[in-house]
């Protein structure tokens, strides 16, 4: 009974492991900011400039703010981007203009 507790303790225990890596990784702001600068230059710059990113209105104050208004723009336009893609994206805009810390 006991090596059946802790294995299954164990196994729990991995579980909440890969669910915590999977989702920081999903959030890093260390993701391909070479990709995500590609995506926004082909994809976004059209519609609008940098100086959207540096107006004193902005409507972005956090770092999942950035991420929702990457989604619900490439949502809009019906990029149909991968979650990476959306990642790539959102790292390079917080690398080049936000600044915002990731937890």
């Amino acid at each position: 009974m006991d090596q059946q507790r802790f294995l299954l303790n164990t196994g729990l225990l991995l579980l909440a492991l890969v669910c915590y890596t999977s989702q920081a990784k999903a959030a890093d702001p260390v993701a391909n900011i070479a990709q995500g600068k590609k995506l926004y230059e082909t994809h976004c710059f059209s519609c609008h400039d940098s100086k959207i990113h540096t107006r004193p209105e902005t409507i972005i104050h956090s770092f999942s703010a950035l991420k929702k208004r990457v989604q619900f723009c490439q949502n809009n336009n019906q990029l149909n981007w991968s979650a990476a893609q959306i990642d790539n994206v959102v790292a390079h805009l917080n690398d080049t203009f936000y600044k915002f810390k990731v937890k």
